[in-house]
């Protein structure tokens, strides 16, 4: 879509102890397939924060203006709680990897110290782009009850942005700078996956949904869309100074049809390169930012394309975002006398 000082070394220790029970306890009490990473990274979060230096934010190409604000520490410090062994990996894109973010909705509603259901506020809220038919609802954020979460589009006009729309959609930011007290996640490089059902007829897509990760400020820090219906058909692009709003920075899979997908954006030093269901469908190897983005999964409508806006649900079964890690050393041989026979 387009769119201080640290305290002395003691100080920091205690607040940093007294997460950590708290994790400690969330974990034991934690429902099995719950996304227990997520929780962590949440709490990470408000451990504290990289500063970047404040500026003003740029009209998005695709999904709106972002305001200016503090990168968050990027995700992946500090010990992970599950083997790695037992780590899901991403589909199609091999590698050594540490997983820093699983957040597996399994029915429930979002978790609020990952998520938000608005867009800098709560209640109604948005449009992240002035081009969207719709507001953003909390109402419109539901579980499914089997083991994913809907994010829906209804044919009910909305106040937002000044102006009364059309739709009214859904929302779902892990923004840690978007007015809220604490949480939200966001990371710089790595891998982002989700699995998501695109709803539609026949061969094509409804509405404006969209996977995407933003900077702070647009279109300074970057956006990444993993993922964005586009009149029908279903790119991948990356936006960034002299590549916003538009540039060619991505591509397109027109084969891409409704229903359950896995994608995924490789955001690396120089590079992102973008698979559906693990499948590489386009790279772009200049243009790339590299400073820390959060990640937005949004249902909507755009007034260039009503022709495809209909009532109709995404839904989402997990976000995760890994890392790469060096590969494992070789074991040592081990020394010994030998005896010759």
């Amino acid at each position: 879509m387009r769119a201080s000082k640290h305290r002395n070394r003691v100080g920091a220790v205690i607040p940093a102890v007294v997460a950590l029970v708290f994790v400690a306890m969330a974990v034991r009490h934690q429902e099995p397939g719950s996304g227990v990473l997520a929780h962590i990274s949440g709490v990470r979060q408000t451990l504290g924060h990289a500063h970047t230096p404040p500026g003003h934010a740029a009209q998005p190409a695709g999904r709106g203006r972002q305001p200016a604000g503090h990168a968050a520490q990027p995700a992946g410090h500090g010990r992970q709680p599950v083997a790695q062994a037992r780590q899901p990996q991403p589909l199609g894109v091999p590698g050594h990897w540490r997983l820093v973010l699983d957040s597996r909705f399994n029915g429930r509603h979002p978790d609020p110290r990952i998520w938000r259901t608005g867009w800098f506020r709560n209640g109604v809220s948005g449009p992240i782009n002035q081009h969207e038919a719709a507001c953003y609802s909390p109402a419109n954020v539901a579980p499914t009850g089997h083991g994913a979460m809907r994010l829906i589009v209804v044919r009910k006009r909305s106040r937002c942005g000044h102006r009364r729309r059309l739709f009214t959609g859904a929302v779902l930011s892990s923004n840690p700078r978007d007015g809220r007290a604490h949480g939200g996640f966001s990371y710089r490089y790595g891998l982002l996956q989700a699995k998501i059902y695109v709803p539609g007829d026949g061969a094509h897509i409804a509405n404006w949904p969209a996977v995407l990760s933003l900077g702070q400020v647009w279109p300074r820090d970057g956006e990444d869309d993993v993922m964005e219906n586009l009149g029908g058909v279903v790119c991948s692009h990356f936006h960034s100074p002299g590549y916003a709003p538009g540039g060619n920075l991505g591509g397109c899979d027109p084969g891409f049809t409704p229903g359950w997908h896995v994608v995924s954006a490789n955001w690396e030093p120089g590079s992102v390169t973008w698979y559906y269901d693990g499948v590489q469908i386009a790279q772009a190897t200049k243009g790339i930012t590299g400073a820390p983005m959060y990640i937005v999964v949004v249902n909507s409508v755009s007034t260039k394309a009503l022709q495809v806006a209909r009532p109709a649900a995404v839904r989402l079964v997990y976000v995760r975002v890994w890392q790469r890690v060096p590969p494992p050393a070789p074991p040592r041989p081990k020394h010994g006398r030998h005896q010759h026979g």
